[in-house]
């Protein structure tokens, strides 16, 4: 509307890259085990080569909704998800952001329940924009102009208090709860805590809306190899953009199941980030899903 504030826009010091032509497929791999939870039935997606190469330098652009940059690496190899209508693309959703000071931001969630969008914790809670958001509205399988699946508002959203109090960079990580149960018709993510050799062994999966490419109205995937692990967070040179933040990082099994490992919050000179699903994690989601059949208004955060 004409009386709206102005998105958040930070636009690329890169240069302009040339948009790849392939469609985006996801990497299937073995020995995908551990704590790990359900997830529907889908269609698979056949598998992909892999990149030609992960050389580290990394022409990169502020991200949005914090200031945390975010890079794209060596070349974008971003690819747009033309048919977001299918699984898994219509579960991760575009985020609006409105913040108590009356700024707009954009962000990236994905289902992991029936009422449950899980989204980096500072596109819930933005410690430079007011504290907790004034409202979010999810938008499943955006492609433009187009919303096939509708637009949901909430005012109900969770953190933890290592992103509330200390902006931990591990504790970057919450969720948007919906009133009304749209994960039973698009289907949702999986939830898995792996080990370290899991983790780095498989090929890895991001698809969010960037700022850089058609305003983030349309979503882009790229996939990698993680380069390295630590108890709290994942780092890859997988290419981002600003308002990608909350973007799921998954694994497809070869049992059909796609179980996401991660969130992705960060870009930086040399690799991109996220907050790693641990144990810890997945307690906090599956009390958040809980909360999110219940009529309950209130902002939280968890230990």
């Amino acid at each position: 509307m004409a009386n709206d504030p102005p998105i958040e826009w930070h636009r690329s010091r890169a240069s302009e890259f040339a948009r790849r032509a392939t469609e985006p497929t996801e990497r299937a791999e073995l020995g995908i085990t551990g704590l790990v939870e359900s997830v529907p039935s889908y269609t698979r997606v056949a598998e992909a080569p892999p990149p030609a190469d992960r050389v580290l330098d990394a022409a990169h652009a502020m991200g949005v909704g914090r200031e945390w940059d975010e890079a794209i690496v060596n070349r974008d190899d971003r690819v747009r998800v033309d048919d977001v209508a299918a699984y898994p693309w219509r579960a991760i959703c575009a985020l609006r952001i409105r913040s108590q000071t009356g700024r707009q931001f954009v962000g990236t969630g994905w289902f992991a329940g029936p009422r449950i969008v899980v989204t980096a914790g500072h596109c819930v809670y933005l410690h430079e924009a007011g504290g907790w958001a004034e409202s979010i509205t999810v938008v499943p399988a955006m492609a433009g102009a187009s919303r096939p699946i509708g637009a949901f508002e909430s005012r109900r959203f969770r953190t933890v208090d290592g992103w509330l109090q200390a902006r931990a960079a591990g504790s970057d990580y919450g969720a948007v709860l919906l009133d009304e149960p749209i994960g039973d018709e698009l289907g949702w993510f999986g939830v898995g805590a792996l080990s370290d050799t899991q983790l780095l062994r498989a090929w890895a999966n991001i698809s969010g809306y960037p700022l850089d490419r058609d305003d983030a109205r349309y979503q882009y995937f790229h996939a990698r190899l993680l380069v390295q692990v630590n108890p709290s967070r994942l780092f890859y040179d997988i290419d981002t953009f600003g308002g990608q933040s909350g973007s799921p990082i998954w694994f497809t099994g070869t049992d059909g199941r796609r179980i996401a490992i991660g969130i992705h919050t960060t870009g930086g000179v040399r690799e991109n980030a996220g907050t790693r699903i641990t144990g810890d994690v997945l307690a906090n989601l599956r009390e958040w899903r809980g909360d999110s059949t219940r009529a309950d208004g209130a902002m939280q955060s968890a230990m």
